[in-house]
């Protein structure tokens, strides 16, 4: 009988590469997180996947923040789901090179450009309020990422997700979306 392989150890960049407020690092990245630069750097320094949060705006754009609240990262007072699509564009990070906020559609389309081809992802469904739940259930992601993730080669290779706060979703539309999905325990 052949033993089981070894499982590969695989680099995820978690939110891109950035670069952490106290590090001292000269190797550290300077981007902000979640921006297609810092997915860039994440990708050129040889990572295997690339770990992002999704939120939706008030007019149900699916964006890429990982806090609810705007201002660590943008130094906006606001919620994402408090602002319309028009309204995060404008927004610069706070942390040079001072770039927008992609959509998930931006960062789907960064995935589809050459040498992407062994990217994997994980896309970190965030659900913070009872109205933020709605607002996911009736923005059509499942049906969204079903449709782009069937698209895309990378994406079809390897996709996983988790859906924090699943329970307050009276269905699992979200979760369903990706395959295989974890949920955290």
């Amino acid at each position: 009988m052949t033993p089981p392989a070894r499982p590969q150890i695989q680099t995820i960049a978690h939110r891109g590469k950035t670069k952490h407020p106290a590090s001292t690092d000269p190797r550290s990245s300077h981007f902000p997180e979640n921006t297609l630069e810092s997915f860039r750097a994440a990708a050129a320094a040889g990572c295997d996947a690339i770990e992002t949060d999704l939120r939706v705006s008030r007019d149900g754009v699916i964006v890429l923040c990982h806090d609810r609240s705007l201002e660590r990262v943008y130094g906006d007072k606001r919620f994402v789901d408090e602002c319309s699509w028009e309204e995060l564009q404008s927004l610069r990070s706070v942390q040079a090179p001072y770039v927008a906020m992609p959509r998930l559609v931006d960062f789907l389309a960064l995935l589809c450009e050459p040498g992407w081809e062994g990217m994997w992802v994980l896309l970190d469904i965030k659900i913070d309020t009872d109205r933020y739940s709605w607002v996911i259930s009736r923005s059509g992601l499942s049906r969204f990422l079903r449709g782009r993730l069937n698209q895309s080669r990378p994406l079809r290779r390897g996709r996983n997700g988790s859906c924090w706060g699943a329970g307050r979703l009276r269905s699992s539309r979200c979760a369903r979306a990706i395959s295989p999905v974890s949920r955290p325990r």
